[in-house]
């Protein structure tokens, strides 16, 4: 396959990162407050809204990138990493620039912090997840 068409293949499928990411981050923040609950619920320890709000933020943030990152990899069998991750990294800095904005208008420090968490580590995730399990083209 033509070194070029593998880039452009690997942007096109980047573009299946947006609407994956945000189901599975939605699907993971129910996952993530049965977790709070679950750990406020059935132990001694309560755990302080901060942490409570950082479980949520990473268990969905974790669980869209991992679902965004075998998405595209199921869209393409050999891919170009570079051209794989511009897509994403483009929206999760919008996304980042948009939490950090809503927090300085109106939101509370928890929803800040849950919503940067869940940013962070879905782009982690995603990125992590194709390094480590993507077959790549060779330059």
């Amino acid at each position: 396959m033509n070194l070029y068409k593998v880039k452009l293949y690997s942007f096109l499928a980047s573009i299946i990162f947006i609407p994956v990411a945000v189901l599975g981050q939605y699907f993971g923040r129910f996952v993530g407050m049965f977790f709070a609950w679950f750990n406020s619920a059935f132990t001694f320890f309560h755990m302080p809204i901060i942490f409570s709000s950082i479980t949520i933020g990473f268990v969905s943030g974790a669980f869209g990138g991992w679902l965004a990152a075998k998405a595209v990899m199921k869209m393409n069998k050999i891919f170009d990493f570079k051209w794989a991750i511009i897509l994403p990294l483009i929206s999760i800095i919008i996304a980042l620039i948009g939490t950090i904005s809503g927090y300085v208008k109106r939101d509370s420090f928890n929803i800040f912090i849950e919503h940067f968490v869940s940013n962070l580590s879905l782009i982690i995730l995603y990125v992590m997840t194709l390094k480590d399990e993507g077959k790549f083209k060779a330059n």
